[in-house]
């Protein structure tokens, strides 16, 4: 949890193999430690099953997985229970994980606000806007399908 990368098919995995009595023993042993609350929000939400421990109630909250390493849910919803914000970008069972990858080698990382600004200054706002309905109304049902294709 602190030097590996995370990876959820791992974690359902060993989480699935584990006894439940270790988890919850670290987790009740430290239950203001950051490690431990992801540990127990993982779990729980990768497994769907509950560990015997009351909830969380000290510590700041802590985020599941770090933003500035991986691309994140824009908004977190927040598990009191743990105290961890649940920033994973996706549900249980479909949560895709994309590595950034290192600051200094971002550079495929593409900056959406800024492409849409730059098609709306070479263009304009109307263009942009008749494009979007013409595609999003009439093309849909310009492309016919013939059956058995």
């Amino acid at each position: 949890m602190k030097y590996e990368r995370i990876h959820l098919e791992f974690l359902s995995r060993l989480f699935q193999r584990i006894d439940l009595c270790e988890v919850s023993e670290w987790v009740a042993a430290e239950p203001t430690g950051a490690y431990a609350r992801r540990t127990g929000f993982l779990f729980e939400w990768v497994t769907g099953r509950q560990l015997p421990i009351p909830d969380t109630t000290q510590g700041g909250y802590v985020n599941a997985i770090d933003p500035n390493e991986y691309l994140v849910a824009t908004t977190p919803t927040r598990s009191r229970r743990w105290r961890v914000n649940d920033n994973l970008p996706g549900v249980p069972s479909f949560c895709p994980m994309a590595w950034l990858g290192p600051a200094q080698q971002r550079d495929w990382l593409y900056d959406i606000t800024g492409g849409v600004q730059a098609l709306d200054e070479d263009f304009g706002p109307e263009l942009l806007l008749r494009c979007a309905a013409w595609l999003t109304f009439k093309e849909p049902r310009a492309v016919r399908i013939q059956p058995g294709c």
